[in-house]
């Protein structure tokens, strides 16, 4: 018998829905563009976040009388988030400004992956025990100066995550809005809500953090420095480059950007 009393499980402490954090960020190869509103540049109201971990598809073939499956593929993966606003709707018009203006340029051309990311954090987390667990050292704040050389892109140093939290998964993505941003206006009292899905284009770093009596053996943002020795932000495997050849060939052949 493999369960063989309660007291096994109550030695689980079990993940709890709402231990998780998120933050979006302003700039685009090293320079602010589009400002986050205050006060959403230090903590994004999401109510409600999906992420994309893994995605595998299999081929199916059949031999003989048996049909037989093997792994074959995957998928973009992506971000979902449902936030709200406040009564001046500035992040609606923060991403509207993204898509319209950033990507779409209003109807003229289509900018670059590249010229169309930006940099956001997910994080999963615990609450810890004791005020001296987990936290952040603040000599592991300057360690994204590395990543930032690296990428070229400009990253906070400052994480979204408080230091009465140990971190339990850790997550850097490049990420672009895919589909509609929809205002949707009714007669209750309740809050605006937005849903928004975001497009992984490159993953900087993940990592699963065991958390003991001990606390974090992480130093807060050390596996940004990591990271940045990786250097793990090909952009969708070299799809931001494909894509600033495409549009230098097409400025060569007389069109205008």
């Amino acid at each position: 018998m493999y369960l063989r009393n309660i007291n096994q499980v109550r030695e689980v402490e079990f993940a709890k829905s709402y231990n998780w954090d998120i933050k979006l960020f302003n700039s685009q190869q090293g320079k602010p563009v589009n400002p986050l509103p205050t006060p959403f540049d230090q903590w994004f109201p999401a109510i409600d976040v999906e992420e994309d971990i893994a995605d595998l598809e299999s081929y199916t073939f059949t031999r003989y009388m048996n049909d037989y499956k093997v792994p074959y593929k995957t998928n973009p993966k992506e971000v979902r988030i449902t936030f709200y606003d406040d009564h001046n709707h500035k992040l609606s018009a923060w991403l509207d400004t993204w898509i319209n203006k950033e990507i779409l340029n209003e109807g003229n051309f289509i900018s670059t992956l590249e010229d169309s990311v930006k940099f956001i954090q997910l994080a999963r987390t615990t609450i810890s025990k004791r005020d001296d667990l987990g936290g952040i050292s603040d000599s592991a704040r300057t360690n994204l100066s590395a990543f930032n050389t690296a990428s070229g892109k400009n990253t906070p140093n400052t994480p979204s995550i408080a230091r009465n939290k140990n971190y339990t998964y850790l997550c850097s993505y490049w990420v672009y809005p895919e589909g509609k941003l929809t205002f949707v206006g009714n007669s209750d009292s309740g809050l605006v809500q937005y849903s928004q899905t975001f497009v992984i284009c490159g993953v900087v770093d993940r990592q699963y953090i065991e958390v003991t009596n001990k606390g974090n053996t992480i130093g807060a943002m050390e596996y940004f420095d990591e990271a940045s020795k990786v250097a793990r932000m090909a952009l969708a495997g070299g799809a931001s480059a494909a894509l600033s050849y495409g549009a230098e060939r097409l400025r060569g052949q007389g069109f205008n950007f």
